[in-house]
């Protein structure tokens, strides 16, 4: 009988304990979700510091922060076509970039140029202000998504496979359209080259993700069927090899 009382004891000991550790993380994620809410500058600072380590942003300029909540409202815009409700979207008036980025995943979904007209001011109250996207922001007005070309600028065979992985991984609306040789297999660095100068947000992304160098199409090299293409040099090259 007192093993029986002991162990029942235990049970509501353990269970208690339980409880109140429960409790105690219910409070403490209100207490700082009402302290974000509170704070919207603290959020915009925090998912500056978690895009910047996946790519390079503009210098010297404070965005906007929007949240999309009612992801179905917005289908109509590419820009938004793979967004998921929670995503925050970092908008740099200055330098004309918004940035789609998924908390939940760590992940750049996608990257394009707005216009800085009257519109975008609507839609942005303050530099350091939080917003919500719920209707189709006007401000963001998206070109169409690049696509890439992988060129193997090295002698080791399926390197691009690697490469393209990363890329897909890192940015999902990206399409890789070709993979092939380079003209040349000698390149020391991995080379990221907007052809027609139209997707340098893009091609900036990449070439931070890459650890790459962004480039001009070296002479002599073949001619992509991407918009961007991504050469991949020796820097890539698995050390082992």
């Amino acid at each position: 009988m007192e093993i029986s009382t002991t162990a029942n004891r235990t049970k509501f000991l353990t269970f208690f304990v339980v409880l109140v550790l429960a409790i105690l993380s219910l409070y403490f994620y209100r207490q700082y979700r009402a302290e974000q809410a509170q704070n919207p500058a603290r959020e915009v600072e925090e998912t500056v510091a978690a895009v910047s380590e996946l790519m390079e942003l503009p210098a010297g300029e404070t965005p906007t922060l929007a949240t999309v909540t009612e992801r179905e409202k917005l289908t109509t815009q590419t820009f938004f076509k793979y967004a998921e409700n929670g995503d925050k979207v970092l908008i740099y008036l200055q330098s004309r970039r918004a940035i789609l980025y998924r908390p939940s995943s760590n992940k750049i979904i996608d990257v394009t140029t707005i216009n800085t007209d009257a519109s975008v001011r609507d839609v942005q109250p303050n530099a350091a202000s939080k917003t919500t996207l719920t209707e189709p922001a006007k401000s963001i007005a998206p070109q169409s998504t690049p696509t890439i070309s992988l060129f193997n600028g090295t002698t080791t065979e399926g390197i691009t496979t690697a490469i393209q992985s990363q890329i897909t991984s890192t940015f999902p609306t990206l399409a890789v359209v070709e993979k092939e040789t380079a003209a040349f297999t000698d390149y020391a660095v991995t080379l990221v080259i907007d052809l027609s100068g139209k997707n340098q947000a893009a091609a900036q992304s990449l070439a931070t993700a890459l650890s790459a160098t962004l480039s001009t199409l070296p002479e002599g090299e073949k001619i992509p069927t991407g918009d961007i293409v991504v050469i991949v040099g020796g820097d890539k090259v698995p050390a082992a090899q």
